[in-house]
């Protein structure tokens, strides 16, 4: 590994996009950790997308990247942020097998800003050269200050520190975004140990979870999560019902309301309440009332996915509950991942897009495994331990800049990063109404699978950064 040496490619273009044409300048190279020795430990892998035809001293700069942990930028990076994107007729039936296609992206951000994706530390490109390093780059907080080095090294490298600072991370994305502000800042507390002093102006958190191995929002799940059910409910089967929007907005008053103490005064119930609060359910998600009685009127994500479709013969994608695969009552022998309704439809096409389509256009010329989702290497090495806890993080920021402003974006069919729970934490973080921004899209974990979803979800980013 002494010998190891970085890789650098460039690549020049044009994009035709709805707003004229955007030429480009994209270098896709490894950034370097090394040991106290000198010699290289780490890499994390970058794809900076620069307009070239615009002065970029100050031009905003967002920085993008997934979640996992473990996960590359690839989803981000084919779905939306690339200067080409998945090419599907139908979003909700992709291709599973090959050939697959990208098309230009013809509503690409870098009209607004430029555009850096981020494939940390054994993800993707990147790579942990130093097995016997792992505990220095995987857990949130030591992630947090290895993406901050290399943020810090980036905009050194491209004499940027005069341009506004964006961050867009997306399901664990959205934990790694409000450490990295704060360590981006970087006091005494930080893991550097230095004041590195660069604020960031805006953080877009795409499937929303800052919870896990922190506390919780103090309020109860179900109502939150009874939100994105009636919203897959109902995009299974509509009739009888409002309008999706006004469908939803009863779901979430029955749920912070009614559904609320209910819960809290289940024995207290008259047999007439808790019949009609069964009812109710049912109503809203599909789910034959007999299963909530039996299960005292609560019902997680995961059980609903099985549920809500079992008497028509099918699941629902927990990543997005737009998409169904047969049911099955075997449950214990399948995948989380692979055999999940959605993420077994559109993995194939985007990985193998990332390796093949956009590696080409990239001028990248590397015998690496690309590394989609590194869940062995990565994510089972994962401890969830916090100097400060993410949502702190964010209301500090608030605090130390009236200027810092939280994008909250969520899809509707999002079985797993509720929009619920988006909604609920904009009610809960301790920062002023005005520097929350809030849009739901009617997609699910990545809220830009879908024409309509995807421009609406562009054009409310395009807005927020200007």
């Amino acid at each position: 590994m002494e010998n190891w040496t970085p890789a650098h490619f460039e690549a020049k273009g044009t994009i035709q996009t709805q707003n004229g044409p955007v030429s480009y300048l994209a270098i896709s190279e490894d950034h370097v950790f090394y040991d106290e020795t000198g010699a290289p430990e780490a890499t994390i892998f970058s794809y900076s997308y620069f307009r070239a035809d615009a002065p970029q001293a100050d031009r905003p700069v967002l920085f993008v990247y997934n979640g996992g942990p473990g996960s590359s930028c690839v989803w981000m990076h084919t779905g939306m942020m690339g200067p080409w994107r998945m090419k599907y007729e139908d979003a909700v039936h992709p291709p599973v097998n090959p050939p697959y296609e990208m098309k230009e992206n013809d509503d690409w951000l870098l009209d607004t800003c430029d555009i850096v994706m981020v494939d940390p530390v054994g993800t993707g490109y990147a790579r942990l050269l130093k097995p016997e390093k792992a505990e220095r780059y995987y857990g949130p907080g030591n992630d947090a200050w290895a993406i901050a080095e290399f943020i810090e090294a980036w905009l050194r490298k491209y004499d940027r520190r005069n341009s506004p600072i964006y961050l867009a991370g997306e399901s664990y994305g959205t934990i790694r975004t409000p450490l990295l502000v704060q360590e981006l800042m970087c006091g005494p507390t930080g893991a550097a140990g230095k004041m590195r002093g660069i604020p960031v102006k805006g953080v877009l958190l795409l499937g929303t979870v800052l919870d896990i191995g922190a506390t919780p929002l103090p309020v109860p799940r179900e109502p939150m999560d009874l939100y994105t059910e009636a919203a897959v409910a109902w995009y299974h089967k509509p009739e009888g019902k409002k309008p999706l929007r006004g469908h939803l907005e009863d779901a979430w008053k029955f749920g912070t309301g009614k559904y609320l103490t209910s819960l809290y005064l289940k024995n207290s119930l008259s047999a007439q309440e808790r019949q009609e609060l069964a009812e109710t359910l049912t109503y809203f998600t599909d789910v034959d009332a007999a299963y909530f009685k039996e299960h005292d009127y609560r019902i997680t994500l995961d059980e609903f996915s099985h549920q809500v479709g079992k008497s028509r013969g099918f699941d629902v994608g927990l990543y997005d509950g737009r998409y169904t695969m047969p049911h099955t009552e075997r449950t214990e022998l399948l995948d989380p991942v692979i055999d999940d309704p959605a993420m077994g439809a559109y993995t194939p096409s985007m990985t193998a897009a990332m390796e093949t389509i956009l590696k080409k256009k990239l001028n990248i010329v590397l015998d690496r495994e690309y590394k989609a989702i590194a869940f062995k290497e990565v994510n089972m090495h994962w401890k969830f331990e916090y100097l400060v806890p993410p949502r702190t993080c964010l209301e500090r920021a608030a605090r130390r800049n009236p200027d810092f402003r939280i994008f909250l974006g969520a899809g509707l069919y999002d079985l797993v990063t509720s929009p619920g729970y988006a909604r609920a934490l904009k009610n809960q973080l301790d920062v002023a109404p005005e520097q929350i921004v809030h849009h739901e899209y009617e997609s699910g974990h990545m809220p830009y699978l879908g024409e309509e979803s995807f421009h609406r979800l562009v054009g409310d980013i395009r807005a927020f950064i200007r």
